[in-house]
């Protein structure tokens, strides 16, 4: 397996919206006036396409800590998996 980590000292996410995270459209707001663009579409698609490739991404965070992915994936390819 691979496994690398991503990590900031941002804010950190609050542990009652770590489970929106991976959500498709799901955009957790820091704050009330927070106006970062995006469509909540980055991390869903990320953790899909590492699912897809047999590998899992986790995350660890702390308010006002800051805020670490972890993604793991298999280093080979499985037989049956390959198209002839």
């Amino acid at each position: 397996m691979l496994m690398f980590a991503v990590q900031d000292q941002g804010i950190g996410i609050a542990p009652e919206k770590m489970s929106q995270l991976f959500n498709r459209y799901s955009r957790l707001h820091s704050q009330p006036n927070d106006l970062t663009n995006g469509l909540g579409v980055g991390l869903y698609i990320t953790k899909r396409i590492i699912t897809a490739h047999g590998g899992d991404i986790t995350v660890d965070s702390e308010p006002g800590k800051g805020t670490c992915f972890t993604v793991t994936l298999p280093m080979h390819v499985p037989e049956t998996s390959i198209a002839e």
